[in-house]
């Protein structure tokens, strides 16, 4: 198991290599954004509210959850005032707004 961001992005970096066509990226692209998503939370015994924040997953959750077409499971971080606290003392207000569009 992974347990620091910089070989959590090794480790996915090594199984999805992204020198290949576009067409073929578009369509690896949710997969990779599932896949960071499952080594977060553990394959699915984490909900992302509950993710450490490494440094970057706090930050990244909201791109990393519309990438794989997650789009309910931001709108429901972003109606979660756990979450919404832990992100505002580590990132400030400019990021949740982001988030906040990211769902439009």
């Amino acid at each position: 198991m992974c347990t620091s961001t910089t070989s959590i992005l090794h480790h996915v970096a090594e199984q999805w290599p992204l020198r290949c066509s576009q067409a073929a990226h578009a369509e690896a692209l949710p997969a990779y954004h599932e896949h960071i998503l499952g080594i977060y939370s553990q394959h699915g015994t984490i909900p992302p509210c509950d993710f450490v924040n490494d440094g970057y997953i706090l930050l990244a959750l909201g791109h990393h959850l519309i990438g794989a077409g997650r789009h309910a499971g931001l709108r429901s971080l972003l109606v979660s005032p756990k979450w919404l606290e832990a992100k505002l003392h580590a990132y400030g207000v400019a990021v949740i707004v982001e988030d906040f569009r990211r769902c439009v």
